[in-house]
């Protein structure tokens, strides 16, 4: 097992768990001066523990300058008066939870300068573990999120598939590694620090809609399946002559498309009339189309052409995915699919599936994976009845209705993708449905056993406050961490600047976040006069983003990301 320290928004690449091992990030936040029964159960104890808690009134803006003196600025835990809500207070910063009906921050206050800062309640870290993606906290329900209202606030809901807060703990800064010191001007410095300890404990939610989990085969009967080992007869290649280099069939491997960026290229096989379910394996490659001509899967009817297809040129602006019938689009994006930009993982092998389920067709999408591979919903249609019966799969890049047409304003470089496999199956047969779900419970029991806590620290004297995210796997089974995002704040805009004038310097947001061994991003500084003397080995200030150079890594800070040992 390995021990990853990551940035506090990033991918951890195969990070397995095993047994009772523990997969932790850290994230250090400084302040700048400017319900199923056993849900309802957890609930029940949440509020027993918080009843011990004192109760914590507003505090006044305080009078003396902590930088001056940092006696009276003691931090705190405590709750509301009405036991909904958790709170971390040092007479410098506020941090409010609300616990019911489910764990979230519901405020931020800059006590030195009376400021409310936080204006929308988000997640308080995301996960995403064995490719399914999961809120770990987090209420629904606001209708606007650029400001709060405490009427707002109690109206919202907790989100069924995000994981629930089951209890928390209160106590004092423990020491988690030991210091080394090198200070020598701050010999009373002690370790761990003074202040206040918070950790809540969530639990994964209740299991949702099983068949978005289940093999496309489950329990139906497979008409007939495509490897693509050689082309047959039963497939109709259509090719745009934009281009002479244009082929499915690139450098004698079927399946693998060569062709321009807006131009199609697809082949065509006719479909049974019983199909209920089409499914196409598809690798991105080099392909960067983002306006329709993705690489895809289409079902054919008599009188429609539903498509569905991968927006790789789409790089966090739009979507990831697309979805046409008779040429009008919907997108969606799924942060599990995400890279680092928010478009699509183009390094990924996709596996797209529409069925039908009554009157609708549900689009779905998995990465293919050596795991069993688990589909994110993506779209949901009514099946109107004039688009007629079934009539063929068409798999590749098409046009925005699925047809031959090209892209004349924008055909692009000749790119790269592939065709891996398509599929149709028959209708569900209950029976075999009903041993392959039970069989997937038993699988899915063992992810209650997986648990994920959110560490806080509000230290004496200081407005800084550290944060930290620990997973615990105590299944018989080894699971994966994908990716995770360890905070997410909304906050008030620092100032409103809707364009950029020249000679005008774009102020500095204020909360500032400093990560210790992470990649960081330096602030643009303003102009000032060189420093000098002492000043000139102060470090920078540095943010999650983009790594500084060299000769810039303040002492003491790690800019790589490496493994360690599990302890």
């Amino acid at each position: 097992m390995q021990f990853l320290f990551l940035s506090a928004k990033g991918r951890a690449k195969r990070a397995r768990l095993v047994d009772s091992s523990l997969f932790q990030w850290a994230c250090f936040v400084l302040l700048a001066v400017g319900l199923s029964p056993s849900h309802a159960a957890a609930q029940n104890n949440v509020s027993d523990t918080v009843s011990a808690l004192p109760v914590i009134e507003a505090s006044a803006q305080p009078a003396a300058d902590y930088l001056i003196d940092r006696s009276g600025f003691e931090a705190r835990a405590g709750r509301s008066v009405d036991r909904r809500e958790i709170v971390l207070d040092n007479g410098l910063v506020r941090r409010t939870w609300r616990l019911t009906p489910n764990g979230a921050c519901v405020a931020y206050d800059n006590l030195m300068t009376g400021q409310s800062m936080l204006r929308s309640v988000r997640p308080e870290a995301r996960v995403t573990i064995d490719g399914v993606a999961y809120d770990v906290g987090g209420l629904t329900g606001q209708p606007n999120h650029a400001y709060l209202t405490p009427a707002w606030l109690d109206a919202m809901e907790a989100d069924p598939k995000a994981m629930r807060l089951v209890g928390f703990e209160v106590g004092e800064p423990a020491e988690r590694f030991a210091w080394g010191r090198r200070r020598h001007a701050a010999p009373d410095a002690v370790w761990p620090p003074e202040g206040v300890y918070l950790r809540m404990d969530y639990e994964m939610p209740a299991g949702g809609d099983a068949a978005e989990s289940l093999a496309s085969g489950a329990g139906r009967e497979t008409l007939w399946a495509e490897g693509f080992d050689e082309l047959g007869d039963d497939w109709t290649v259509r090719a745009s002559e934009a281009h002479a280099r244009t082929s499915f069939e690139n450098e004698g491997k079927p399946g693998e498309i060569y062709g321009l960026a807006g131009a199609h290229c697809f082949a065509e096989r006719d479909l049974p009339a019983e199909t209920a379910l089409v499914e196409a394996v598809l690798f991105p490659g080099t392909d960067n189309s983002g306006g329709g001509f993705g690489p895809g899967l289409a079902w054919v009817f008599d009188h429609a052409v539903v498509k569905l297809n991968l927006r790789p040129g789409d790089r966090g602006v739009h979507g990831q995915f697309e979805l046409r019938i008779n040429g009008q689009e919907q997108l969606v994006s799924v942060e599990a699919f995400a890279a680092d930009d928010g478009g699509l993982d183009v390094s990924k092998t996709f596996m797209l599936r529409m069925r039908a389920e009554g009157s609708r067709i549900v689009c779905e999408a998995a990465v293919q994976d050596e795991r069993d591979a688990v589909y994110h919903r993506l779209f949901v249609v009514d099946r109107a009845a004039g688009w007629g019966a079934t009539a063929s799969v068409r798999v590749g890049k098409m046009d925005r209705r699925g047809g031959t047409a090209d892209d004349v304003q924008y055909l692009g470089e000749l790119k790269r993708s592939r065709v891996e496999a398509v599929a149709c199956y028959g209708p569900v047969y209950e029976a075999a449905l009903a041993r392959e779900r039970a069989e997937r419970g038993s699988a899915d029991e063992e992810g209650s056993s997986v648990r994920v806590s959110v560490h806080y620290e509000l230290y004496d004297g200081v407005p800084v406050m550290s944060k930290w995210v620990t997973v615990h796997n105590e299944s018989d089974r080894e699971i994966t961490i994908d990716r995770f995002t360890g905070e997410e704040l909304a906050l008030v805009e620092h100032a409103n600047w809707v364009e950029a004038r020249e000679g005008a310097d774009i102020p500095a947001p204020g909360l500032p976040a400093r990560r210790d061994r992470l990649r960081l991003r330096r602030v643009q500084p303003r102009k000032r006069e060189p420093p000098r003397g002492a000043l000139a080995r102060r470090p920078a200030v540095y943010h999650a983003g983009e790594l500084p150079p060299a000769d810039a890594v303040p002492a003491g800070v790690r800019a790589d990301v490496r493994p360690r040992a599990a302890h």
